[in-house]
C-alpha cells in the first residue's frame, strides 16, 4: 500500500512540476490531491493524533512566515500589501499545506529551508546561464523535483522523517 501512495504522491508531483515550468502556475486540482495522498500517507505512518499534532505545528511555521513576508514587503512599499499579487504565487502558497503533511515540525523546517534555498540557487544558475528572460520563479515545481529526489532516496535510505530525532539523514 506504503508503494502505490508514494508512487502516487510522485505522479501528482510530477504534474505540479511539468504545470509549473510550462505555466508558471498549477491546476487547483493537483492540491485537494495532494491533501489526499499526503494524509494517508502520513496516518498511515504515524497516526491520526501525530498527524494532526504535525500538522497544526508545520502550518503554524509557514502561516508566521508568510505573515513575516508580507509585514516585510508591507513596510518596504509603505503600505499593507497583498503578497499573491507581486510575490508569491496562490499555488505556491496552497502547495505548501501538503507539505506540512509529510513531515514532522523540526524535518519540516528543514526541508522547507533546504527546498527555498535550492529552488533559488538552481533559479539564479539557470537564469544566468540559459533562460535571461525568465523573472518568475516557479517554486512549487522547483519544491515538487526536491521532493521527488527526497522520496526517491528516501526509498533505498528508509529514514523516519516524522522523527525529530533526525534531520536529512543525519541522527542528533
Amino acid at each position: 500500500m506504503d508503494l502505490i501512495l508514494y508512487s502516487l504522491l510522485i505522479v501528482q508531483l510530477i504534474g505540479v512540476t511539468i504545470e509549473d515550468f510550462k505555466n508558471r502556475a498549477i491546476w487547483w486540482g493537483w492540491i485537494p490531491l495532494l491533501i489526499l495522498t499526503c494524509t494517508c500517507i502520513a496516518i498511515r505512518q504515524i497516526g491520526v493524533v501525530d498527524t494532526i499534532n504535525f500538522f497544526i505545528m508545520n502550518i503554524g511555521f509557514i502561516s508566521i512566515q508568510l505573515l513575516l513576508v508580507t509585514c516585510w514587503f508591507s513596510l518596504k512599499e509603505k503600505k499593507l500589501t497583498n503578497i499573491t499579487n507581486q510575490y508569491l504565487g496562490l499555488g505556491d502558497i496552497l502547495f505548501f499545506i501538503p507539505l506540512c503533511l509529510l513531515f514532522s515540525p523540526i524535518n519540516f523546517i528543514a526541508f522547507y529551508l533546504t527546498s527555498l534555498i535550492l529552488v533559488l540557487v538552481s533559479f539564479i544558475i539557470l537564469k544566468s546561464l540559459l533562460f535571461n528572460n525568465i523573472q518568475t520563479i516557479p517554486l512549487a515545481g522547483g519544491i515538487s523535483i526536491f521532493l521527488i529526489c527526497f522520496f526517491t532516496c528516501n526509498f533505498f535510505l528508509s529514514w523516519n522523517r516524522y522523527l525529530d530525532g533526525t534531520i536529512f539523514f543525519f541522527n542528533y
